[in-house]
C-alpha cells in the first residue's frame, strides 16, 4: 500500500498516485498558492518509493528555451550530462554524453527511447504547465505538444500537466505560425481534475508534523485560529508556509491571533503584492519571513 503518511492531502494524493499507475494522463488544476507543487512532490516521494522513475520540471524555467528543456531532460532520466555541440550550450563536462547535432532527441519521446534497459513504468510531472499556454512568447514548437499527446498513448508513461484553470480553456501560440489561427486552441488530450480544497484536518496535520515540539502549537485554542485562518485564505498552502517559519523565528510568547495578524500583514506587504503572475517558491517565502523577524522589522 502506497505511504501517504507524508502528504499534504493524503487521501486525493492516492487517488491522483492510482491514477498515474493506470496508465492516465491528467491535467490537474489549481491557483497560485493552493498546493499544486507540493502535490507533485507528495507524488513523486510516492513513486520513488515504489521504484517508480520520477521526471518532474518547471515549465517557468523553460518556456523561451526548448533546448535546455531537452537538455534537463536528458539529465534527469540519464543521471549525466548531454553534450550539445554548437553555440546553444555552453561546453559539457569531460563525463557527459556526446550526441550528435544532426540527431539531437529534442522531443522528450525522443530521449525516452533512449533510456537503458526494458523501460520501466515513468511519472512526468510538468509543473506550471500554463506558462506555455496564452503566452505569445514561448518557444516551443508544435511537434512539442503532439508528442505529449503521442506519450499518454504509449504504456508505462503517465503526465500530469499542471495548469491554473483547464487546458481546454487556453490557446496554445506555435512560434511561426498565425497567432490569430482559430485552431489554436488546446488540443492536448488530458483528463481534467481539480485539486481538492484543503481540508481543516489535512491542515491540522500538516502542521503537527511540522511544529509538533513547538510549545505555543501543543495549545488547542491555538490551533484553532491558526487553522482556520489558513483555511479562509485565498492562497492557503503560501501562509501555511509563513506561519511554520514564524513559529521557528518568532517570540513564542505572542498570543495565536497576534501571530496570524503579524504573518498576514508579513504577506500582504512582502508577497501579495508582487504581481499575479509571479511565481513563488517556499523557499522566498522563508526568506522574506526569517528576515523580517530576525531584523525585527515594523509590522504594523
Amino acid at each position: 500500500m502506497a505511504n501517504t503518511s507524508h502528504c499534504l492531502r493524503p487521501i486525493f494524493t492516492k487517488r491522483l498516485f492510482e491514477k498515474l499507475k493506470d496508465g492516465d494522463s491528467i491535467n490537474l488544476v489549481g491557483k497560485r498558492g493552493t498546493g499544486c507543487d507540493r502535490t507533485l512532490a507528495d507524488l513523486s516521494q510516492m513513486a520513488r518509493e515504489e521504484g517508480i522513475p520520477v521526471l518532474m520540471m518547471d515549465m517557468n524555467e523553460y518556456k523561451i528555451s526548448p533546448d535546455a528543456f531537452s537538455r534537463a531532460v536528458w539529465e534527469q532520466i540519464h543521471h549525466r550530462p548531454m553534450e550539445i555541440p554548437g553555440p546553444a550550450f555552453p561546453p559539457a563536462s569531460t563525463t557527459a554524453v556526446s550526441i550528435p547535432q544532426t540527431n539531437m532527441p529534442m522531443q522528450i519521446s525522443e530521449i525516452l527511447a533512449r533510456r537503458d534497459g526494458k523501460p520501466a513504468h515513468l511519472f512526468l510531472l510538468l509543473d506550471n504547465f500554463h506558462k506555455l499556454m496564452d503566452n505569445r512568447g514561448q518557444k516551443f514548437p508544435r511537434k512539442f505538444f503532439d508528442d505529449l499527446n503521442s506519450l499518454k498513448n504509449r504504456p508505462h508513461i503517465s503526465i500530469i500537466c499542471v495548469t491554473e484553470k483547464s487546458h481546454l480553456q487556453y490557446r496554445i501560440y506555435i512560434p511561426n505560425e498565425n497567432p490569430d489561427n482559430a485552431n489554436n486552441t488546446s488540443w492536448l488530450d488530458l483528463t481534467f481534475l481539480k485539486l481538492s480544497k484543503l481540508k481543516t484536518e489535512e491542515i491540522k496535520n500538516e502542521l503537527n508534523r511540522q511544529l509538533g515540539q513547538v510549545d505555543n502549537w501543543k495549545k488547542e485554542q491555538e490551533k484553532e485560529i491558526i487553522i482556520r485562518g489558513i483555511k479562509s485564505h485565498e492562497h492557503p498552502l503560501e501562509l501555511l508556509e509563513l506561519l511554520k517559519t514564524n513559529y521557528e523565528f518568532e517570540d513564542g510568547n505572542i498570543s495565536a491571533a497576534n501571530r496570524l495578524q503579524r504573518t498576514l500583514n508579513i504577506y500582504a506587504r512582502e508577497i501579495n503584492k508582487r504581481p499575479k503572475k509571479s511565481l513563488i517558491s517556499f523557499q522566498d517565502i522563508k526568506d522574506v519571513i526569517k528576515k523580517i523577524l530576525q531584523n525585527k522589522a515594523q509590522l504594523f
